[in-house]
């Protein structure tokens, strides 16, 4: 695989080849992750009641299992 840096040829090992793959498919994957991470520490950090995302996500999935038990 050859990388053209600044119209310099690079060539690059096998190995090289691997981790800039495995950068290139996963990258991606982990700002997302760290994304999820961020946005629930700072809703427990910022609590706002019952207008949080987990609750009210918690009370609907509540709500429809014991509207489906009656």
């Amino acid at each position: 695989m050859l990388l053209y840096n600044n119209l310099e040829e690079t060539r690059l090992s096998e190995y090289d080849v691997y981790w800039v793959n495995f950068v290139r498919l996963f990258f991606p994957s982990f700002i997302f992750l760290i994304f999820l991470f961020l946005l629930s520490v700072f809703e427990f950090l910022i609590p706002r009641g019952t207008q949080s995302l987990t609750y009210s996500a918690l009370s609907r999935c509540r709500n429809r299992q014991l509207t489906q038990v009656k």
